[in-house]
């Protein structure tokens, strides 16, 4: 059953529009021995992204080196999208499609392609502290960046990219992954290769800081009576 869905996933694409005479395809979806989950460590065949969970294709101006809970909120919020789509199928199938239309194509040729998975639905907005959860991960290779503008230009990415294509324990991550939020598992169960999501939170600030907002307005009123006086 498994491998049937994957096998759908293989199938389905998402296609950007970039001009009336050539269309650029990036086609997204994983591979036979890989999927995306929720389950925080403890994988099998029902911790799988749900149908309808949100997926976004997309880049940033400048890809961040790493992703905290300082500046999760920030990078989210300025992340280009190229295209969304949706679990569809159930254990990790999923597809979608979206138009980039005129110079906006020949502007990202070239750009690394970032995936961005939701434990959310589409159409929801996902925010912090309520049990939502997200992966961002993409690879430094040829297939994951932008095709120039053409005819014919067309590229896949595929979650098991991450792996190399490689079952077994533990995920053999590849050298060219990033996994920006998230991390790298495996399902036990069958020993396929996985990307766990991660909660979506923000930064609390620390005991020390809060102090020292605190001071800084009991100092203000200080000065305020003390005028008044």
């Amino acid at each position: 059953m498994k491998s049937i869905k994957f096998i759908i996933a293989a199938a389905i694409a998402a296609s950007l529009t970039v001009s009336s005479y050539a269309t650029v395809t990036i086609n997204f979806g994983t591979g036979y021995t890989s999927y995306i989950s929720d389950s925080g460590g403890a994988a099998n065949d029902g911790t799988q992204l749900a149908n309808n969970d949100l997926l976004e294709v997309g880049t940033w101006a400048s890809i961040p080196s790493s992703i905290t809970s300082g500046n999760l909120g920030a990078e989210l919020a300025s992340f280009t999208v190229f295209g969304t789509g949706s679990v569809n199928e159930g254990g990790g199938a999923f597809g979608g499609s979206a138009n980039l239309l005129g110079s906006l194509a020949t502007a990202y040729t070239g750009d690394q392609v970032v995936f961005i998975a939701f434990n959310t639905p589409n159409g929801a907005t996902p925010t912090p502290n309520d049990g939502n959860e997200v992966a961002i991960f993409y690879e430094v290779a040829g297939n994951w960046t932008v095709p120039a503008n053409g005819p014919t230009a067309s590229t896949g990415i595929d979650v098991g990219d991450l792996f190399g294509d490689v079952t077994g324990l533990p995920a053999p991550v590849s050298a060219n992954a990033h996994i920006l939020w998230g991390t790298p598992d495996t399902d036990a169960e069958n020993g396929y290769t996985l990307i766990d999501t991660k909660g979506i939170i923000v930064a609390v600030p620390e005991p020390s800081s809060i102090a020292l907002v605190v001071m800084g307005l009991l100092g203000g009123l200080g000065l305020i009576r003390r005028r008044r006086s």
